[in-house]
């Protein structure tokens, strides 16, 4: 009898196991290039942030800049920093990256820049393994909020992130219509 018992949770755990694995339930909103998404969010979007003016954390060593921001479900966003100009127009460059900063003590700084989010904000850091700067402000950053999945149809849906201008293209973002949004 305990055999049959045994046998019997065994065929139920094992059961158990593989239909609580499954993705079906699972919803994937669709990358549409377009901005006709059904979940009213209206990414791919592309938002501005200028003169950004970072705090300076004395535990953790490094500044900060935190922005409260709503992401939807299935959302994503990048980060790009203003690393400079080109024939007039500025160069954008995909975080995490090192960049050069002078500061108003005339010395140039070798920093590095990162950012994490969550569904309610965003954080870009800053840190130095030298030195830190006195203060650290004037930054210019570019977010695009944009629709993932995990599945994709075709292979050519790919881009190449650290292309500003393949990201802008390929997701059909019109950059005349930027957000601003204030610090």
């Amino acid at each position: 009898m305990k055999k049959v018992i045994s046998l019997l949770f065994m065929f139920l755990s094992i059961g158990l196991i593989f239909t609580s694995c499954n993705d079906d339930d699972d919803y994937y909103y669709p990358i549409d290039n377009n901005n006709n998404n059904n979940n009213n969010n209206n990414s791919p979007l592309l938002y501005e942030v200028n003169n950004v003016s970072f705090n300076y954390d004395s535990y953790a060593n490094m500044y900060l800049f935190l922005y409260n921001f709503k992401l939807y479900k299935g959302e994503n966003l990048l980060i790009y920093i203003q690393s400079g100009w080109v024939n007039n127009e500025p160069v954008w460059t995909l975080l995490p990256n090192y960049a050069l900063y002078t500061a108003s003590d005339n010395k140039t700084y070798n920093m590095f820049f990162n950012y994490n989010f969550t569904m309610q904000n965003f954080e870009i850091t800053a840190e130095s393994s030298v030195a830190m700067p006195p203060e650290l402000n004037g930054l210019n950053f570019r977010i695009i909020v944009f629709q993932s999945t995990i599945k994709t149809k075709h292979l050519s849906d790919t881009v190449d992130y650290n292309d500003y201008k393949a990201v802008i293209n390929h997701y059909k973002i019109d950059e005349s219509k930027v957000k601003v949004i204030k610090p």
